[in-house]
């Protein structure tokens, strides 16, 4: 199950809650060390890659955090600037693809000092937790996994 785009492996379910066993490597990668009793969060299962897939690949291995900077309401959707970890950045690219709290968004604008700019629809907005975030919140970021196998490619034959 992937719980804010982390990939984690349910122990245990009651009528009330899921248990997940969570290593070190994970607390300190993503948001997860940091979750509340009552937060939010958003729960996928895992794609059969033998439907449809809308969005992008998303495989729950969460590169690192990032935090909201600002969310501005424009008409009918939100703008949402996320700052991102520079290795992430460098890898990610305008009207690509980046998942932020597990959500399959499309990248608008990269903006100065590590900033993407996202456009948010209705749906999205109020149907996962991006609409519950306030300015400095932490998110969880994975960035798009063709950038990155092209990264360690060309990074390989010294590019």
């Amino acid at each position: 199950v992937a719980v804010d785009g982390a990939c984690l492996t349910v122990t245990s379910v009651t009528s009330e809650y899921l248990v997940f066993d969570i290593i070190g490597p994970t607390l300190e990668r993503t948001i997860a060390g940091a979750y509340e009793v009552g937060k939010r969060v958003n729960l996928e299962r895992a794609v059969q890659l033998e439907g449809r897939i809308d969005g992008h690949l998303v495989q729950g291995h969460v590169d690192s955090t990032g935090y909201l900077v600002q969310s501005v309401k424009e008409g009918e959707y939100w703008m949402m600037d996320f700052s991102i970890h520079k290795d992430v950045y460098a890898l990610t690219i305008s009207q690509g693809s980046i998942a932020i709290n597990g959500v399959s968004l499309t990248i608008s604008e990269l903006r100065q000092d590590c900033v993407c700019q996202i456009g948010v629809i209705p749906f999205t907005f109020q149907h996962t937790n991006l609409g519950d975030l306030k300015p400095g919140d932490l998110v969880n970021v994975e960035g798009d996994l063709i950038g990155k196998y092209l990264s360690k490619i060309l990074s390989k034959r010294g590019v």
